[in-house]
Protein backbone atom coordinates (compact mmCIF):
# COMPACT_ATOMS: atom_id res chain seq x y z
CA UNK A 1 0.00 0.00 0.00
CA UNK A 2 1.41 3.57 -1.13
CA UNK A 3 3.27 5.36 2.13
CA UNK A 4 4.10 1.94 3.62
CA UNK A 5 8.22 1.05 4.03
CA UNK A 6 9.25 -0.90 1.57
CA UNK A 7 9.93 -4.74 2.37
CA UNK A 8 13.12 -6.52 2.34
CA UNK A 9 14.18 -10.20 1.00
CA UNK A 10 17.58 -11.67 -0.22
CA UNK A 11 18.45 -10.87 -3.79
CA UNK A 12 21.88 -12.16 -5.71
CA UNK A 13 22.92 -9.30 -8.27
CA UNK A 14 25.66 -10.43 -10.65
CA UNK A 15 26.26 -13.31 -9.09
CA UNK A 16 26.37 -11.99 -5.70
CA UNK A 17 24.38 -12.22 -2.86
CA UNK A 18 22.80 -9.10 -0.62
CA UNK A 19 19.20 -7.69 0.42
CA UNK A 20 17.13 -6.15 -1.76
CA UNK A 21 16.70 -2.96 0.15
CA UNK A 22 20.78 -2.91 0.21
CA UNK A 23 19.94 -1.77 -3.87
CA UNK A 24 17.33 0.81 -3.73
CA UNK A 25 17.06 3.93 -1.88
CA UNK A 26 18.48 7.98 -2.35
CA UNK A 27 16.62 7.91 -5.60
CA UNK A 28 13.02 7.15 -6.80
CA UNK A 29 13.36 3.24 -7.85
CA UNK A 30 10.95 1.20 -9.60
CA UNK A 31 10.78 -2.33 -9.37
CA UNK A 32 9.62 -4.31 -12.33
CA UNK A 33 8.72 -8.09 -11.60
CA UNK A 34 10.03 -10.48 -14.20
CA UNK A 35 9.07 -7.63 -16.45
CA UNK A 36 9.34 -7.92 -20.44
CA UNK A 37 12.31 -6.23 -22.40
CA UNK A 38 10.59 -3.94 -24.26
CA UNK A 39 8.98 -2.41 -20.87
CA UNK A 40 12.10 -1.53 -19.56
CA UNK A 41 13.68 -0.02 -22.46
CA UNK A 42 10.43 2.40 -23.09
CA UNK A 43 10.52 3.45 -19.34
CA UNK A 44 14.74 3.01 -19.38
CA UNK A 45 14.27 5.65 -22.56
CA UNK A 46 11.79 8.09 -21.15
CA UNK A 47 12.04 8.36 -17.79
CA UNK A 48 16.15 8.51 -17.60
CA UNK A 49 17.58 9.75 -14.07
CA UNK A 50 14.75 10.70 -12.52
CA UNK A 51 14.17 6.87 -11.48
CA UNK A 52 16.25 3.72 -10.92
CA UNK A 53 15.10 0.44 -12.32
CA UNK A 54 15.65 -2.48 -11.09
CA UNK A 55 14.00 -5.67 -12.78
CA UNK A 56 12.94 -8.41 -10.08
CA UNK A 57 13.38 -12.09 -11.58
CA UNK A 58 13.02 -16.35 -10.71
CA UNK A 59 15.72 -16.70 -13.08
CA UNK A 60 19.65 -15.55 -12.00
CA UNK A 61 20.99 -13.69 -14.56
CA UNK A 62 25.17 -12.91 -13.83
CA UNK A 63 25.47 -10.50 -16.64
CA UNK A 64 23.03 -7.17 -16.35
CA UNK A 65 23.79 -5.36 -12.80
CA UNK A 66 20.48 -3.95 -12.18
CA UNK A 67 18.77 -7.34 -12.47
CA UNK A 68 18.15 -9.29 -9.04
CA UNK A 69 17.63 -12.30 -8.94
CA UNK A 70 14.93 -13.06 -6.32
CA UNK A 71 16.95 -16.05 -5.11
CA UNK A 72 14.29 -17.76 -2.12
CA UNK A 73 11.19 -16.18 -4.47
CA UNK A 74 10.71 -14.23 -1.27
CA UNK A 75 10.50 -10.90 -2.70
CA UNK A 76 7.92 -11.47 -5.01
CA UNK A 77 5.74 -13.28 -2.11
CA UNK A 78 6.19 -10.14 -0.29
CA UNK A 79 5.09 -7.48 -2.91
CA UNK A 80 2.84 -9.84 -4.21
CA UNK A 81 4.99 -9.46 -7.18
CA UNK A 82 3.26 -11.36 -10.82
CA UNK A 83 4.83 -11.27 -13.51
CA UNK A 84 4.56 -7.46 -15.16
CA UNK A 85 3.31 -6.20 -11.99
CA UNK A 86 5.72 -2.94 -10.69
CA UNK A 87 6.43 -0.71 -7.34
CA UNK A 88 7.37 3.23 -7.47
CA UNK A 89 9.51 3.39 -4.06
CA UNK A 90 10.80 6.84 -3.00
CA UNK A 91 13.94 7.67 -2.04
CA UNK A 92 13.34 7.03 1.39
CA UNK A 93 12.20 3.27 0.76
CA UNK A 94 8.41 3.82 1.01
CA UNK A 95 6.14 2.74 -1.65
CA UNK A 96 4.55 5.24 -3.94
CA UNK A 97 2.36 3.66 -6.36
CA UNK A 98 1.67 0.13 -7.67
CA UNK A 99 0.82 -1.37 -10.30
CA UNK A 100 -0.54 -4.57 -11.95
CA UNK A 101 0.34 -3.77 -15.24
CA UNK A 102 2.02 -0.39 -15.43
CA UNK A 103 2.38 1.92 -18.28
CA UNK A 104 4.18 5.09 -18.88
CA UNK A 105 2.17 7.39 -18.17
CA UNK A 106 1.29 6.23 -15.11
CA UNK A 107 4.59 5.95 -13.66
CA UNK A 108 5.06 9.57 -14.87
CA UNK A 109 2.06 10.89 -12.83
CA UNK A 110 3.02 8.67 -9.86
CA UNK A 111 6.35 10.63 -9.82
CA UNK A 112 4.61 13.80 -9.88
CA UNK A 113 2.55 12.97 -7.34
CA UNK A 114 5.69 11.03 -5.27
CA UNK A 115 7.47 14.53 -5.90
CA UNK A 116 4.81 17.10 -4.83
CA UNK A 117 4.04 18.51 -8.39
CA UNK A 118 0.49 18.19 -8.68
CA UNK A 119 -1.51 20.86 -10.21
Amino acid sequence: MPGAPAADAPVAIGGRTGWLLGQLGGTFDLLLFDADQGLVGELSSALGNAVRISVITSKARRNDSRVLHDVEGLAARRYDGHAGSAYLLRPDQHIAARWRVPSLDDVRAALTRAQGNEN
